[in-house]
C-alpha cells in the first residue's frame, strides 16, 4: 500500500512566501503615506478653531484702528490753530533756537 502524503512541499511554501513579501512590500509604504495623510487632516481639523479665533481677532483690530469717517460729538476734532508746534521749526529763515539769547 501507498502511503498517503501529507503537507506542504518546500517549493510550494517558498512560492507563497515570496507572495506575501511582494505584497507587504507594495502595500507598507502605501500604509505609511495613508497614516501621514490621516495625521495631516487631523492637524488641520485641530488648527481651524484657533485660526478663526486669530482672523476674528485681527478683524477686531483692524475695525478699531481704522480712523472713523468724522469726528464723533464726544471727542470733536482740534482746528488747525491750536496744533501744537515745535519751537525749533518757528522760522526757516532764523537758525538760533528761540531760547538762546539773540546776537546784536
Amino acid at each position: 500500500m501507498k502511503k498517503k502524503m501529507q503537507g506542504f512541499t518546500l517549493i510550494e511554501l517558498m512560492i507563497v512566501i515570496a507572495i506575501v513579501a511582494i505584497l507587504v512590500a507594495i502595500a507598507l509604504p502605501q500604509y505609511r503615506n495613508y497614516t501621514i495623510r490621516t495625521k495631516n487632516s487631523e492637524c488641520l481639523s485641530v488648527a481651524a478653531a484657533p485660526k478663526v479665533a486669530v482672523a476674528e481677532a485681527a478683524q477686531a483690530w483692524t475695525a478699531a484702528l481704522r480712523p472713523s469717517p468724522r469726528p464723533t460729538p464726544a471727542t470733536p476734532a482740534l482746528p488747525p490753530s491750536t496744533a501744537v508746534r515745535s519751537p525749533w521749526v518757528a522760522a526757516a529763515s532764523s537758525p538760533v533756537p528761540p531760547s538762546a539769547p539773540a546776537a546784536s
